[in-house]
């Protein structure tokens, strides 16, 4: 296992146990595998090019 792996793996470990939850070594793999996914995820939203002057969309309400 390399330093990003067990870089992964203690912020796994340090922010389940910051919501009380307890893992064993059988659940991380998938977690491994959806922490994965969702770094993917998250580094094309954070690459998507937004100009300083956009604006969020309007909330509409009925």
């Amino acid at each position: 296992m390399d330093d990003a792996q067990h870089e992964i793996d203690a912020l796994i470990n340090a922010l389940a146990a910051s919501n009380g939850i307890t893992l064993n070594e059988e659940m991380m793999p998938q977690i491994r595998i959806h922490y994965e996914i969702a770094s993917r995820m998250a580094k094309a939203l954070l690459e998507f090019p937004l100009d300083d002057h956009e604006e969020p969309a309007p909330v509409f309400t009925a």
